[in-house]
């Protein structure tokens, strides 16, 4: 019975011995695979960080292609009326700011189209480059 017992021990200890290198095959193993785990993850980390700073850093790049064109700025005049003015005076003001090329003009234009009785008293802002129609039609409004 001893050297059955030796025997199985010696089983045993094979057996122990096998499965103890198994184990540590398997722990080599599992240790490499979760290196390997962790160096897949590090470098889908990074991918994921560089995509984000990429797509980040996109808007910017793309904000610097759209250029904003300049808006023409619009030089506007105010011009004040008062019941004591005539269309005459009110022509040559227009004159004197360059918004009229001709007062004498203009203040028949405005006859010819009946604005000149519905000239409303009070401050105007009349754009540079207006037309008669448009000068006229800020001078009536109330």
């Amino acid at each position: 019975m001893v050297e059955a017992k030796n025997i199985s021990g010696t089983v045993a200890d094979e057996y122990n011995s096998e499965k103890t290198d198994s184990s540590a095959t398997n722990s080599d193993a599992s240790s490499q695979k979760a290196e390997t785990e962790q160096d897949s993850q590090m470098q889908d980390s990074q991918t994921s960080q560089e995509d984000t700073q990429q797509e980040a850093a996109q808007p910017a790049a793309d904000a610097k292609q759209e250029t904003v064109e300049p808006q023409d700025t619009v030089t506007t005049y105010t011009i004040s009326v008062t019941s004591q003015d005539t269309c005459r005076t009110i022509a040559e003001k227009l004159k004197a700011l360059n918004l009229v090329d001709d007062a004498e003009q203009f203040r028949i234009y405005m006859g010819q189209k009946g604005a000149d009785h519905f000239i409303a008293d009070g401050e105007h802002v009349i754009p540079q480059g207006a037309s008669y129609d448009d000068i006229i039609t800020i001078l009536t409004q109330k």
